[in-house]
């Protein structure tokens, strides 16, 4: 499928002053469905079909444990397409995970997405960041079924601080 499109997306985040910081978020992707049409930005498939992409909407919660002055470990769930416009398993939706933050500088992720294990790790600084992770996506209807394995590298300089 190839074509151009604009899609709207929101979201909103709630967080609770006390102990954990427990937050609730939900975001709408595609506000209205999202219809592709005309000419692509760029060269990719045939250039004539178009696709129609679902609203779907995503609810997700976390909360924020202080382990000392200089430790804390973040622990989330998402629900992607709870209202599962795109089709899918329930599993194939969920995904979850916890971020330990050490001394604001090293952080360290342990995650589930699609059912297969999620990892990274990140340095950051007051200038500069860098970010290593690893994922998996499932590319069949099922779960846990046809895995491709991921790996991203992130470098990001901060130029105003």
């Amino acid at each position: 499928s190839s074509g151009s499109a604009l899609v709207p997306t929101g979201g909103a985040t709630l967080t609770f002053p006390f102990q954990y910081l427990p937050s609730f978020s939900i975001i709408v992707r595609d506000l209205g469905g999202s219809n592709f049409t005309g000419a692509s930005l760029s060269k990719f498939g045939s250039g004539t079909d178009y696709l129609v992409r679902p609203m779907t909407m995503d609810l997700s919660s976390s909360l924020t444990v202080y382990l000392g002055n200089r430790f804390e470990l973040r622990n989330g769930i998402d629900f992607r397409d709870f209202t599962r416009a795109l089709g899918g398993t329930t599993l194939q939706h969920m995904f979850m995970g916890s971020e330990l933050t050490a001394f604001q500088y090293f952080r360290a992720r342990l995650g589930m997405m699609h059912g297969y294990p999620t990892a990274g790790i990140g340095f950051n600084t007051p200038k500069a960041n860098i970010d290593f992770a690893t994922y998996s996506e499932e590319f069949n209807d099922r779960l846990r079924t046809v895995r491709d394995v991921r790996f991203t590298f992130q470098f990001t300089f901060n130029f105003f601080k």
